[in-house]
């Protein structure tokens, strides 16, 4: 299990009405140039002739400053998050030009305020995702600058258009049940990238996965799906649905699937596949099964970033109610961890983009419920954290836990 900070009692994110954030999806910035050369240096070795930029979001976490390169046929491409001191900040395209002295393009990467922002703006470390690219005309390649609000950072030099992580992008995806059959409790996944076999350049992931349910309607259906560019994973959930058969036989079902998703510019390493909402390596030892759904999505109002639990003895279950903090409206939520320790319930929700090719730039409150069976005794303890970070720690027994003393929140 991964290490939390913890903190007593249900906490409140910080941040308070907030409107006009990150720009989110992959449209461009607007920062673009055509056959603009700039002035060598004395070498002449290299020239920019045209740049463009884009940006997007990124999910919520501790994510530090980054930055990667590649170069190919005269294009060099630059990826990284920078972040911004609150969350109505954005990012574009400060300069970019070859440096003699240096012998290498210099790209400078600037944070400032949203176009759509709000007069209110949460005052929270805000990690921004873009991607750079630069036209250069060179007799020999040169190096690689990369600043970020004109200070210098360590760039890495990635591995182009035909590995993942480099301007990497999901164009789309194709879900099928392709088996049903009586069996036994199954839930698991496997995932195979494919580098690109055509001068398109299309890549595939695909994710050939089983669940199962109670009887023979029992079927499946695609949640969602993205692309986590900071982790370098494609992310799917898969759902149970039933078929509108009038008999179903009464056997716990086993439901093959397989989803392929098509990447330009490089394919995923990895994939994070969930079965509605519950991550298939989230559940520990301990535990006989867990329940997840997301009830509600609102825009921020300041008082989210909280968690409650029920204990229910009768029922042998826990209940763990919450609200976690989404970066822009394709966010949703997923349980990442569940595990009985030394007889505490430890959980952890975090947030996952859920799609789609337009999303609101606002902040989102994504309300959510599980509900947790053991297979032995009820622990006594629950303690939540979303994304890593604490929001509710305690001995609590048979009784809610919603209450929480002043001033012990955390930022989400």
């Amino acid at each position: 299990m991964r290490r939390r900070d913890f903190v007593s009692a249900a906490a409140a994110v910080g941040a308070v009405g907030v409107t006009g954030c990150i720009d989110g999806g992959d449209g461009d910035d607007g920062n673009e140039t055509d056959g603009n050369e700039t002035d060598n240096g004395d070498g002449g070795e290299a020239a920019v002739t045209g740049t463009s930029f884009d940006v997007s979001s990124v999910r919520g976490g501790d994510v530090g400053e980054s930055a990667s390169y590649s170069f190919e046929d005269g294009t060099l491409r630059v990826t990284g998050v920078i972040v911004g001191s609150d969350a109505c900040k954005t990012a574009e395209l400060g300069d970019a030009r070859y440096d003699g002295e240096r012998e290498a393009v210099v790209v400078d990467v600037v944070t400032t305020d949203s176009e759509d922002a709000g007069d209110v703006c949460a005052q929270v470390l805000t990690p921004i995702r873009y991607e750079a690219t630069v036209e250069v005309e060179y007799d020999e390649q040169p190096g690689v600058v990369v600043t970020h609000d004109g200070e210098e950072v360590d760039a890495s030099e990635g591995t182009g258009r035909t590995g993942g992580g480099t301007g990497t992008r999901l164009t789309d995806s194709e879900f099928e049940v392709t088996g049903s059959s009586c069996g036994t409790e199954t839930e698991e996944a496997e995932y195979t990238p494919r580098q690109p076999m055509s001068e398109d350049n299309q890549s595939t992931g695909v994710v050939e996965g089983t669940l199962s349910g109670p009887d023979s309607c029992t079927t499946a259906e695609l949640g969602y799906v993205s692309y986590d560019g900071e982790e370098d994973t494609l992310v799917a959930d898969v759902r149970r649905t039933s078929t509108d058969e009038d008999a179903c036989e009464d056997c716990i079902t086993e439901v093959d699937y397989r989803l392929e998703a098509t990447f330009e510019n490089g394919v995923p390493d990895s994939a994070s596949v969930s079965h509605d909402g519950v991550r298939l390596d989230a559940v520990g030892e301990g535990i006989e099964n867990v329940e997840f759904s997301v009830e509600g999505r609102e825009n921020a109002s300041g008082d989210e970033g909280s968690g409650d639990a029920e204990f229910d003895e009768e029922g042998e279950r826990i209940i763990v109610t919450g609200a976690i903090i989404g970066n822009n409206g394709c966010a949703t939520a997923r349980l990442a961890e569940a595990v009985v320790e030394d007889g505490s319930l430890n959980v952890d929700v975090e947030t996952v983009s859920g799609g789609g090719d337009v999303c609101t730039d606002a902040l989102v409150a994504i309300r959510y419920e599980m509900t947790v069976g053991f297979d032995g005794e009820i622990p006594n303890e629950v303690s939540l954290s979303h994304n890593g970070q604490g929001v509710m720690s305690g001995a609590y027994g048979s009784q809610s836990v919603s209450e929480s003393p002043e001033g012990n929140g955390t930022d989400d």
